[in-house]
């Protein structure tokens, strides 16, 4: 949707979507033709399921193996990410798939 000045701003749902096409064209390694027929076929519900925004953005560190800390429960205030804090992560995970997709023009 636009706004004035030309600003655009996505539904969560959207968002979600996006997520999952890039995760089945990345990281299920889909083709672009497969991925079409398959949303065709089925709908975009369960793209959107494996899209839906994690609480944590993905890193380009290598993992470290080492014991996690225990963390409190969660209070039900704390449970639920905020907006600001889902579009946050939204926009992680869309500069690894534009880092990701840079990556893959300049082997090309």
């Amino acid at each position: 949707m636009k706004k004035g000045g030309g600003r655009r701003y996505y539904r969560p749902e959207d968002v979600n979507l996006l997520c999952g096409i890039r995760v089945f064209l990345y990281d299920k390694e889909y083709a672009i033709k497969d991925l079409q027929a398959f949303l065709r076929s089925k709908g975009t519900g369960k793209v959107v399921k494996v899209g839906a925004i994690t609480a944590e953005p993905p890193t380009n560190k290598p993992t470290v193996s080492a014991p996690a800390p225990a963390k409190p429960a969660p209070t039900p205030a704390a449970a639920a990410p905020s907006s600001n804090d889902t579009l946050r992560n939204a926009l992680a995970n869309l500069q690894g798939a534009r880092s990701k997709l840079s990556d893959t023009l300049k082997d090309g």
